[in-house]
């Protein structure tokens, strides 16, 4: 899994870009290892990861009230979900609520 130390920079994918993320992923598959990303990772963040398709993916400030240390909010949860689901525009539903 590749992840972010500092979380005020940006999420993992604003961070190393798309192109870097497909990279990695693409060695770790060839050598038969499943590849995860984490990362200050954000809604904003999920077409790419759809695309990207990682093994699994880590969500904490994105689907938290406040900090990230805040509690977890059902309906943040529900759109990350959503947004990772095959259905598009049950993402495009979700990110409008």
């Amino acid at each position: 899994m590749v992840d972010t130390q500092a979380k005020l920079g940006g999420s993992l994918v604003e961070r190393m870009g798309p192109a870097r993320l497909a990279r990695l992923i693409a060695t770790a598959r060839a050598h038969g290892k499943p590849f995860g990303l984490a990362g200050a990772l954000q809604l904003r963040d999920l077409p790419a990861l759809r695309e990207l398709n990682p093994a699994f993916a880590g969500f904490r400030s994105a689907v938290c009230e406040g900090a990230r240390s805040g509690s977890l909010v059902p309906a943040r949860l529900k759109a990350v979900r959503d947004g990772l689901a095959a259905d598009r525009t049950a993402f495009c539903e979700a990110i409008a609520e």
